[in-house]
């Protein structure tokens, strides 16, 4: 640390992104063999996705506060957003939430409010990251709040898939607020939407989430019932 300190910004970048580069090349080779022989074991802890986007994302962090670099590629914020979907969606799967968040929040700082039209696909992706985890968190107001900037961007877009999920995430973050028709609502748009995009796994999703729906309303219907 000591010597790392003694290191210009300009020095550490160029060292971060020469990292990033050598163990992207070694995930690459790695994740190939596995991939095309199925016996053998996967070796993603050689240089894990996590590895590779903080050092492209202190790389990018870097380049942002000084201007451009000698020796740090031009297009070091896009591999670093790259990376940081890839790390935060397996940290979404495997539960790890507060990292998700992390992960999807140093991308979407990198990114910055004024999204360039090309990186907006990343934003779209990123939020959906960020407002699942804050969900599975129950921070249903920053899951919401990321959620209204998915369907707005996507509207404009015409970005089907994107407001398809969204709007299946806002189905649960409206039950949870114990609006059940509201829910239903969202999800019977999600459902639609994923069929008219063709997402076999996702609409499947949406599906089950609806009928998890249908199965609180009739629970709540049958007490209203028998209490009269």
């Amino acid at each position: 640390d000591l010597a790392y300190n003694t290191l210009t910004k300009a020095v550490r970048a160029v060292r971060h992104n020469g990292i990033a580069e050598a163990l992207e090349e070694i995930y690459e080779r790695f994740v190939g063999v596995a991939a095309s022989v199925p016996s053998e074991p996967s070796r993603e802890g050689s240089a894990n996705r996590d590895e590779i986007a903080h050092h492209y994302a202190t790389t990018a962090e870097l380049v942002a506060e000084l201007g451009p670099v000698s020796g740090v590629p031009f297009d070091v914020v896009d591999r670093a957003i790259k990376w940081l979907i890839l790390a935060a969606e397996r940290a979404s799967e495997q539960h790890y939430m507060k990292s998700a968040v992390r992960l999807a929040t140093r991308a979407l700082d990198l990114l910055g409010e004024e999204v360039d039209e090309h990186q907006v696909p990343s934003m779209l992706r990123l939020c959906l990251i960020r407002a699942s985890s804050f969900l599975e968190m129950r921070n249903t107001a920053r899951a919401r709040a990321d959620l209204d900037r998915v369907l707005h961007s996507s509207a404009l877009l015409g970005d089907l898939s994107s407001e398809a999920e969204a709007r299946r995430i806002l189905g649960t973050v409206v039950r949870l607020s114990g609006n059940l028709p509201g829910a239903r609502g969202e999800l019977s748009e999600a459902v639609r939407l994923f069929r008219l995009v063709d997402k076999p796994l996702r609409l499947a999703r949406a599906l089950r989430d609806r009928a998890f729906v249908e199965l609180l309303a009739d629970r709540k219907s049958t007490r209203l019932n028998s209490s009269h």
